[in-house]
């Protein structure tokens, strides 16, 4: 992996509303939450302009021991959709002045002009490089002089990102050692035919074809009771199964809930005591 370069640059910083105050849109004048900078990051797909990585830091030191999560998000979607969506700075503030422990958040922008579902994949044609967008580019550009070691990095993401961190979790647990896929699915489901008849790179990217390999991941996942995408209908359960079956530990949490960012906002809790429970055992 490479350091902050020119390559990277700050866009903005931008001040999130809590998501609750955005959709009041009465005249009450909001309460914002921590600013969150937002990075371009050159993309490795020739010809296309930087993607944005949205990034919430808290107010402490930054060091490598300052864990840092990457949340993906699904399609249709972009690196806002966490923060606008689901109001994701304000839940981090209110965490952390509860006395949660401070972790840094990186949502990167999912999206290529190749291909309207990504799947967070390097596709079969050469076209669209999520993949390596996010382990080569983003990694670096988020952490850039304090590159953090597997154990202080995290994945998650929800629908098509939460295939997408169970998917790349599995492929690269020398980055990753915890994951929590957000009413995501763990089998190949590519409408805009990411990894073509490429029998090969389909079996590659198929988390359910692979599930002794995540034994080496502090794993959590997360469903909806009402969930109404095929994809992901019955997913979490079905991938808890096989786990089961394999002897590979991992929690399940399944709530009240349908396939929407309010959903997601409701689990921030759980997947944040979650990831600090495996964080604050690296102190002892």
């Amino acid at each position: 992996m490479r350091a902050l370069s020119a390559a990277v640059v700050v866009l903005l910083v931008v001040s999130v509303l809590a998501a609750d105050d955005m959709r009041a849109g009465r005249g009450a004048a909001p309460k914002a939450s921590k600013a969150v900078e937002v990075l371009g990051v050159v993309s490795p797909e020739p010809g296309t302009p930087p993607r944005q990585v949205w990034v919430w830091r808290p107010r402490v030191p930054e060091r490598r021991s300052l864990p840092v999560l990457y949340f993906l998000h699904g399609v249709p979607g972009t690196a806002a959709d966490p923060f606008r969506d689901g109001g994701l700075a304000a839940a981090l503030d209110r965490y952390v002045r509860g006395g949660g422990m401070p972790f840094v958040v990186a949502s990167p922008d999912g999206n290529s002009p190749a291909r309207a579902d990504t799947e967070w994949a390097d596709s079969a044609d050469g076209r669209s490089k999520l993949e390596t967008f996010l382990v080569r580019d983003v990694i670096p550009a988020v952490e850039g002089r304090h590159l953090r070691d597997r154990a202080h990095r995290a994945i998650a993401g929800f629908s098509m990102g939460g295939y997408g961190a169970a998917n790349l979790a599995v492929r690269h647990p020398e980055l990753f050692a915890q994951a929590v896929p957000v009413a995501g699915y763990f089998h190949i489901d590519d409408p805009s035919g990411v990894f073509g008849d490429d029998h090969a790179l389909r079996a590659a990217n198929s988390p359910d074809a692979h599930v002794a390999a995540a034994r080496q991941l502090h794993l959590l996942l997360l469903g909806d009771d009402h969930d109404d995408e095929p994809a992901v209908q019955g997913e979490a359960l079905r991938f808890k199964g096989l786990l089961d079956a394999a002897r590979v530990p991992a929690q399940l949490h399944i709530a009240p809930g349908s396939h929407d960012w309010t959903y997601v906002a409701t689990q921030y809790p759980e997947m944040f005591s979650f990831l600090a429970t495996y964080w604050r055992r690296l102190g002892r």
